[in-house]
């Protein structure tokens, strides 16, 4: 049986480890950084979370305190952190959560979002992961971005699941009325339901993302 998940304080933050991953974060930011014990594969420094409002700006996580607990889900047992970080001047409270489990090979991580005020809050979409297309955190793959492989995932009979080349455009379709994401119309932007991976083949890795 593999080793219980550890945990531990680093220079900026929280971290837990298991047979398989690191999980590292910033206190500063909220943000986590998943390290693969194999090779030491880093794919982002600062993989960050936001709340998209459907009325006013995003709001971010700013300086962040931190819980950890035991944890046991369907999934079986494990440690979870909690970063929280309050917004006085927008009456909100952000809170993310990472679970890495004794068993798997993976973390799952969450965010929510309480408010605080009388005013109603109109959320358009919570990101739980999320990169900078530049600078620092941004993904960290040996190939250049128009040599990635993306693996898009269809969503029912009129979104066609696919792989793409980095550089190529998604998937153009009609979606219907209760698709989650209509596809994108940018070169080099994919949108992927469930599941979502990226490869490197410089490298020969992948990383592969999902709700």
């Amino acid at each position: 049986m593999p080793e219980p998940v550890s945990s531990g304080l680093g220079r900026n933050g929280p971290w837990l480890q298991n047979a398989w991953l690191r999980v590292e974060t910033r206190l500063d930011d909220a943000s986590i950084a998943p390290v693969a014990l194999a090779g030491a594969f880093r794919p982002t420094e600062r993989a960050t979370a936001y709340v998209q409002s459907a009325d006013a700006p995003a709001i971010a996580f700013a300086r962040a305190n931190y819980d950890e607990q035991m944890h046991d889900d369907a999934h079986g047992r494990g440690r979870r952190l909690t970063l929280t970080s309050r917004d006085a001047r927008r009456a909100v409270t952000l809170r993310r959560e990472i679970v890495l489990y004794d068993a798997h090979p993976y973390c799952v991580t969450r965010v929510g979002v309480t408010n605080d005020g009388a005013a109603p809050l109109r959320i358009a979409s919570l990101h739980a992961f999320t990169t900078p297309l530049e600078g620092r955190g941004r993904l960290q793959f040996d190939a250049k971005a128009a040599d990635w492989r993306v693996y898009r995932n269809g969503w029912q009979s009129w979104s066609p699941t696919m792989s793409f080349g980095g550089g190529q455009r998604d998937a153009q379709s009609s979606p219907s009325a209760l698709s989650p994401e209509a596809p994108q119309r940018e070169a080099g932007r994919f949108a992927s339901d469930d599941v979502g991976v990226l490869y490197d083949p410089a490298a020969a890795r992948s990383l592969l993302a999902g709700a």
